[in-house]
């Protein structure tokens, strides 16, 4: 994806590894600073990626490139 990046907007961990899991949430738990970042930086992506104003204007720069 091109806004998930680890320890900048998201914590990876294997999915169904128990100890991976445990070793992100530890991360998260003993860095409160790069967990406020990693929060923010996450939430302005959602706000801009899931904007519906946005979005409706990216639908009209689309169409309108499609005639």
């Amino acid at each position: 994806n091109d806004f998930l990046f680890h320890q900048e907007t998201v914590v990876f961990y294997k999915p169904g590894d128990i100890k991976s899991f445990v070793k992100a949430i530890k991360y998260l738990l003993e860095n409160p600073v790069k967990r406020k970042e990693i929060g923010l930086r996450a939430r302005e992506y959602a706000e801009e990626a899931f904007d519906y104003r946005n979005n409706a204007m990216r639908l009209c720069d689309f169409f309108h490139d499609l005639s």
